[in-house]
């Protein structure tokens, strides 16, 4: 099973400098930055995915659900015998009410990978009504006869918005068989709008199957964040 997916990602207001909108995008578009290449492999591989994304965002009086589409893909290819590259893009349509405007992604990854792990960097920006946030991190991960142990570190910017974002967060990967995988992780954030900031908390739990008959797979993942100090939730 290779590739790696990006799990949408949903916030809410905990300062009055920010709209909505703005927080969500941001959000998304910091989250898209951060997918990783743990699986990539360093000789020549694709794949193309869509998802869809049900939240439920509770922010004291106010108790709605929405629903995000989302189309992406990547390539990865070898730069040298155990250095590949991967290039993935993500294309976000937002639910409408919190936004009409589509969050686009593009994200370079440079790593090295051997049969034990892999260890690497990436760079890339999202951009949303003219707005672009910048970001860039490193990733790792650890691979076992029937598990993987990873995580990744996260920066995203937006001069725009005036806003910063740093995202750390861990998984670990059971492979049941070749077709068969499940994925728990957890996740810490901080987000600095200019006017005060935030600590956010995500956990997540998904599972994946690939078909033997065709290079098809499905994926389902459940999550719950919080953004703490600001009385918000959402699932």
């Amino acid at each position: 099973m290779t590739g790696a997916n990006a799990p949408g990602t949903h916030a809410r207001v905990w300062g009055c400098r920010m709209s909505i909108r703005k927080i969500v995008t941001a959000a998304i578009a910091a989250v898209a930055l951060s997918a990783g290449a743990a699986n990539a492999e360093t000789a020549l591989s694709y794949y193309v995915n869509g998802q869809v994304d049900f939240a439920q965002i509770d922010a004291g009086a106010t108790d709605d659900d929405y629903t995000n589409f989302a189309v992406g893909g990547a390539v990865a290819f070898a730069v040298s015998e155990n250095i590949g590259a991967q290039i993935d893009a993500l294309l976000t349509f937002v639910d409408e009410d919190i936004s009409d405007d589509e969050v686009f992604a593009g994200t370079a990854h440079l790593f090295h990978r051997t049969a034990e792990g892999l260890i690497g960097g990436f760079l890339g920006a999202a951009t949303s009504d003219g707005d672009t946030t910048w970001g860039g991190g490193v990733e790792a991960a650890k691979y076992h006869d029937a598990w993987t142990l990873g995580g990744a570190v996260t920066y995203a910017t937006n001069d725009d918005t005036d806003t910063d974002l740093w995202l750390i967060d861990g998984y670990v990967q059971y492979y049941y068989n070749e077709n068969l995988a499940s994925e728990f992780g957890v996740g810490f954030g901080n987000a600095d709008n200019g006017g005060g900031d935030a600590d956010l908390w995500a956990v997540n739990a998904g599972v994946a199957y690939q078909l033997s008959s065709m290079p098809l797979g499905f994926s389902a993942r459940v999550g719950y964040g919080t953004v703490d100090d600001a009385d918000v939730d959402a699932t």
